[in-house]
């Protein structure tokens, strides 16, 4: 899920596709079949559109973004293994259902409370001096380079996210 309620708090598109593609790339050593859901509202829609071009032509991916209202959303998720997404409310609603969260935090900081609280789940940030842009990210980044989304690593992500999945399967 791409989305947030504000630009800032959007961790750039080509952090998730490099995720994603670092989820396939471990998941296909494993010989684990692997597929992706999309979440969002219309706004996100956008988001979705700039990634999936990004992805392996193999990836296995279903695009809900912009067509489910947020009852569906909330169903949609309880049917997931693991929802990724910035500091937003798809995060929380998966951790309302006991979905584990793997949350981006780019100029918000989890010390504010937004922190995911299931054990599985896990948040994402580096720490620099100008974290946060604000309590919940709607002021600009001052340095116009995203640098606290930017140097999240991607393959780290993707490793927590797959250890978690290999922990459901056994």
């Amino acid at each position: 899920s791409p989305g947030a309620s504000y630009l800032t708090k959007k961790a750039p598109t080509q952090l998730f596709a490099d995720i994603i593609k670092n989820i396939l790339y471990k998941a296909h050593a494993l010989g684990i079949d692997i597929s992706f859901c999309f979440l969002g509202n219309k706004a996100d829609q956008k988001d979705v559109e700039k990634i999936i071009p990004m992805l392996p032509k193999e990836c296995l991916w279903e695009n809900v973004s912009g067509k489910l209202d947020l009852l569906s959303t909330a169903n949609k998720i309880a049917d997931l293994s693991c929802v990724l997404g910035n500091d937003s409310s798809i995060g929380h609603i998966a951790e309302a259902q006991q979905v584990a969260a793997f949350v981006l935090f780019g100029p918000t900081v989890e010390t504010f409370g937004f922190a995911p609280q299931l054990m599985q789940s896990r948040a994402y940030s580096v720490s620099l001096g100008c974290r946060p842009c604000s309590k919940h990210g709607s002021t600009p980044c001052r340095y116009e380079d995203k640098l606290c989304f930017t140097q999240i690593n991607a393959e780290k992500v993707a490793t927590d996210i797959l250890s978690f999945l290999q922990s459901l399967r056994n």
